[in-house]
């Protein structure tokens, strides 16, 4: 999996990208030069991902080692995932209408309705 260039994706995905890709647990220093940012800001964003419950952390010795929840390491539920979720994304695709007058590409309008949909969606399941 190639990490995208760093100004198509936010620092907490990154960061997530990054420690899938490598799979083993990861000290702060190392993300940082992995993704390219400065050691304050993936420190900040491990933080807001750890109050997510996103990522883990063992102390161990002088060093603190993250790892992400055990999900996000197993390919058949990504690839299971994705089988079922590309017919429903080509569909909306197909339905989003581009306001002429704005200048933001097709795929990031795509992006951001599947997005607030899907919150929408975890909401109704959350009043369940």
């Amino acid at each position: 999996m190639a990490l995208p260039k760093n100004d198509d994706i936010d620092t907490a995905l990154k960061i997530v990208l990054f420690m899938r890709k490598k799979d083993r647990p990861l000290i702060a220093n190392h993300i940082a030069k992995g993704i390219g940012e400065s050691r304050s800001l993936v420190d900040y964003h491990l933080k807001r991902l750890i109050g997510q419950g996103i990522i883990l952390y063992q102390d161990d010795m002088d060093s603190r080692f993250y790892i992400l929840q055990p999900f996000f390491y197993m390919e058949a539920a990504e690839t299971s995932l994705i089988t079922l979720l590309t017919p429903w994304v080509r569909e909306v695709a197909k339905q989003i209408t581009i306001n002429p007058e704005l200048k933001t590409q097709k795929e990031e309008v795509v992006l951001q309705n599947l997005i607030l949909y899907v919150k929408t969606i975890l909401h109704e399941l959350k009043t369940l």
